[in-house]
């Protein structure tokens, strides 16, 4: 400021002619240098730590000095160490009055820190208020899940007894559930729900998870499952005796819905009837609920008299009933 007013001196008496003129600036700058010099803004006391990110959080600040028509404050979000080299606006607030308070939203990627620091900034002047000089605890938001898996005592169908699980993440250590069927709530408050007396084709299942992890963004999140009531029943077999190497047609019924892709598939039993080591007898690529698998009776298999033939299905996975009588080959 000295070495300002010498040269503005030196001016004035050295250049008569532009005495006006460097009077003037002389005037503007001091009024502009007085203008800075006594606005201040001051950061209040941040309520609500610990905060999650995304979180909302108002900043209050106190001004001094005269803040212009247009003016801008600006609150300002440190680094989790407290330092403003790079930082981040979290919220504006439109005005030239000398306090207020600033809504502000902690920025959802926000990461996990106990030291950050709020501040106050100006546009008109441009000032840099004093940060609000507690530190703050911040969060990163987890978002949980949830999927339903079944655990089946046979095919899912009607008095089929059937474990539904649900599988969370970034539950929390006390989550809640509600299993429904068909929107209807059903079960207790438990990761496992276990009916006998479901389900028709086309029910719904779901389990709805509300977590109690800190910073869950949502809160509560559901899944669904539909209920596929597939159930094969392998028909009589025309001709209880066969030669190896014979054709025969084994007819099925069934219920549910197949899909696309899917391979019904019959099966031969060992000669006492068990499927333990099933043999590939014939198959058929077909979604329909009724129809007949073309077969051949395997040209090495051992005499017999207690052969049982089943169907399968690969979409979904599901396994027949036998034919009911035995078979001699």
């Amino acid at each position: 400021m000295k070495l300002i007013l010498e040269k503005i001196t030196t001016c004035y008496f050295n250049q008569k002619t532009r005495t006006i003129k460097i009077v003037v600036l002389f005037s503007i700058f001091f009024s502009l240098y007085s203008f800075r010099a006594q606005s201040q803004i001051s950061t209040g006391v941040i309520t609500g730590s610990p905060f999650c990110a995304c979180d909302s959080v108002h900043v209050p600040f106190i001004s001094i000095g005269v803040f212009v028509g247009g003016n801008i404050y600006t609150a300002e979000l440190s680094d989790s160490l407290g330092s403003f080299t790079v930082p981040v606006v979290i919220g504006t607030f439109l005005d030239s009055t000398n306090s207020g308070i600033i809504d502000c939203m902690i920025p959802c990627g926000t990461l996990t820190g106990s030291g950050y620091l709020i501040r106050v900034t100006s546009s008109t002047p441009p000032i840099i208020g004093s940060d609000n000089g507690v530190n703050i605890i911040i969060n990163a938001s987890v978002i949980p899940s949830v999927s339903i898996s079944a655990l089946v005592d046979g095919i899912i169908c009607t008095d089929t007894t059937v474990t539904f699980t649900a599988n969370p993440t970034n539950e929390g250590t006390t989550p809640m559930y509600q299993w429904q069927i068909n929107g209807v709530n059903v079960g207790m408050d438990s990761a496992v729900f276990t009916t006998s007396s479901l389900l028709s084709i086309g029910d719904s299942v779901s389990v709805t998870l509300t977590s109690s992890a800190g910073c869950s963004v949502p809160s509560i999140v559901q899944a669904d499952t539909i209920v596929n009531c597939v159930a094969i029943t392998t028909g009589i077999i025309a001709g209880g005796s066969f030669c190896t190497c014979d054709s025969l047609n084994v007819p099925f019924t069934s219920t549910g819905f197949l899909t696309v892709g899917n391979m019904y598939i019959a099966q031969l039993s060992d000669s006492v009837g068990s499927f333990a080591t099933p043999v590939t007898i014939g198959s058929l690529l077909s979604t329909s609920n009724s129809n007949s698998i073309a077969c051949v009776i395997p040209c090495g298999t051992p005499a017999g008299t207690g052969y049982l033939i089943r169907v399968i299905a690969s979409a979904p996975s599901a396994t027949g009933s036998d034919n009911g009588l035995n078979i001699i080959v």
